[in-house]
C-alpha cells in the first residue's frame, strides 16, 4: 500500500470460537493485503498463534458491562484506566501511522472507546456479531442506554448476519447507509481436495478404533447455549448399535456434559475430542453422517460450524433458530428440528440414519451452497473493501 495504515482491534473474549475465528481470519488476510495489524487481547492462545502475523498488545482491562451485576460494579472502577490506556496506545500508533482505523467487535470496549477513537480523529467500523435486542435485556437496560449514546461514533457497522442487522435497525439509532452484512466464511475444499481429507478422516476413524461406527458430530464451545445436553439425550434414544457422538470442542460444561453421558449411559459411544486441529476437525466432520447444531439462543449471530459442515458435503441438522435460517434451507440443505426437544431431534437424525439417499441429497445441495455464498475468499474481499471505503 502507498500509505501506511494500520488497524487497531480488541479481542476481548477468554475463548476461541466463531466470532474469533471471524476476526482473525479478517485481520490475517488484512495484514497480507499491506495493512499493519495492532490486536489488544489477554488471550494466550491467539497471542500465541498470531505474533508473527500482529502486533500483540497485551489488554490489562476486560470492560465487561453485558455480564452480570458484579461485573457491571467492575466496569465502573476500570472505565476510567481503561480509557487512560487505550488514549496512550493510539496516540503513539497516530504519531507512527499516516492513518488508524479501528475495527472491533468488543461490546463494552466499542460503546466506552469510541467517543476516544473520535476525540484522536480515526475511522471507527463496529463489528456487531449477535442480535443488540438479547444484550439489550441486561443490566436494567444499562447497555442500551450507552448504545444509544455512542451510536453516531461508528462510520461503518458491520453484521455477520441479516438476523442481527434487523435487530440493529429494529433497537438502535444507527443508519442503515453504515450497516453492510458480511457472512462468516470458511476455506475452499475442492472436489480433490475433499477426497484427500476424507482419506484422512478414515484414518482417524482407525486410529480412535471407530473404523465400522458412523459418526454424529457436533462442533462448537462446550457451554450453556449451545444445548450440547439436548444432542446428548436425542443420541441416547437412537436405537442403533453402530453409532458414534463426537463432541469437537471445549469449555466450561465439557464435564457437566461427560457426566450426564455417563448418566444416560451412552460414555462408551460419545467421544469428546477437546479441541483438535482445523486439519483433523475439517477430517472429522467428511466422514460424518450427520452434522447436529443443537443451539437455539438468542444472542447467537451465525454460527460458523454449520458452513464448515456444508463445506465438507455432509447434512446438516439444526433449530433454524435466528441466523440459522440464513445458512440453511428446512427439507433442501439440511433439516430443522424443534429447538430443546430431544425426541424431535432423535427422529431427524434417525430419518437421514435410514434414508441415505435423503442424506446424500441434502449434503449436496448445502457443500453446492457453502461454495456459492460462504466461501471465505467473500467475507476477505467484502471486508478489505469496507477498510479501503474509509481509508483517506
Amino acid at each position: 500500500m502507498k500509505s501506511k495504515i494500520a488497524i487497531f482491534s480488541i479481542l476481548d473474549s477468554p475463548g476461541f470460537g466463531g466470532g474469533e475465528q471471524y476476526l482473525l481470519s479478517n485481520l490475517e488476510f488484512l495484514s497480507q493485503q499491506g495493512f499493519s495489524i495492532y490486536l489488544a487481547t489477554f488471550n494466550h492462545q491467539i497471542s500465541t498463534n498470531y505474533k508473527k502475523q500482529f502486533s500483540i498488545i497485551n489488554l490489562p482491562f476486560r470492560l465487561d458491562l453485558i455480564g452480570n451485576l458484579r461485573g457491571a460494579v467492575k466496569f465502573f472502577f476500570q472505565a476510567p484506566l481503561a480509557i487512560i490506556w487505550v488514549i496512550e496506545i493510539l496516540s503513539d500508533l497516530n504519531k507512527k501511522f499516516d492513518q488508524v482505523i479501528v475495527y472491533t467487535p468488543g461490546f463494552t470496549e466499542r460503546l466506552v472507546f469510541s467517543p476516544f477513537f473520535k476525540l484522536l480523529g480515526l475511522k471507527i467500523i463496529w463489528l456487531e456479531y449477535g442480535p443488540v435486542a438479547a444484550v439489550f435485556k441486561r443490566n436494567f437496560g444499562l447497555p442500551k442506554i450507552i448504545y444509544f449514546l455512542a451510536s453516531s461514533f461508528p462510520d461503518q457497522v458491520a453484521t455477520i448476519s441479516q438476523h442481527s442487522r434487523a435487530s440493529l435497525l429494529a433497537n438502535t439509532s444507527v443508519s442503515h447507509n453504515k450497516i453492510s452484512t458480511i457472512y462468516p466464511g470458511t476455506p475452499c475444499i475442492t472436489d480433490k481436495k475433499l477426497k484427500l481429507i476424507k482419506k484422512r478422516g478414515r484414518t482417524w476413524k482407525k486410529n480412535q478404533r471407530l473404523g465400522l461406527k458412523k459418526l454424529i458430530t457436533f462442533v462448537g464451545r462446550l457451554t450453556v447455549e449451545k444445548e450440547v445436553d439436548v444432542l446428548l439425550k436425542a443420541f441416547a434414544k437412537l436405537k442403533q448399535k453402530n453409532l458414534q457422538l463426537i463432541i469437537i470442542g471445549t469449555g466450561p460444561e465439557k464435564i457437566i456434559y461427560q457426566n450426564l453421558a455417563k448418566k444416560l449411559k451412552i460414555n462408551d459411544r460419545v467421544t469428546f475430542t477437546g479441541f483438535v486441529s482445523e486439519t483433523n476437525k475439517t477430517a472429522i466432520l467428511a466422514v460424518s453422517e450427520v452434522f447436529v447444531f443443537p443451539s437455539a439462543w438468542e444472542m447467537e449471530g451465525f454460527g460458523i460450524t454449520t458452513i464448515e459442515a456444508m463445506m465438507a458435503g455432509i447434512p446438516i441438522i439444526t433449530t433454524g433458530a435466528g441466523p440459522q435460517q440464513e445458512i440453511v434451507i428446512d427439507k433442501k440443505t439440511g433439516l430443522f428440528f424443534n429447538p430443546h426437544h430431544p425426541d424431535d431431534l432423535c427422529q431427524k437424525i434417525n430419518l437421514l440414519l435410514l434414508n441415505s439417499d435423503l442424506a446424500q441429497k441434502l449434503g449436496r445441495r448445502g457443500r453446492k451452497i457453502a461454495l456459492k455464498k460462504f466461501e471465505q475468499t467473500h467475507m476477505q474481499q467484502q471486508t478489505l473493501d469496507l477498510i479501503q471505503s474509509l481509508c483517506v
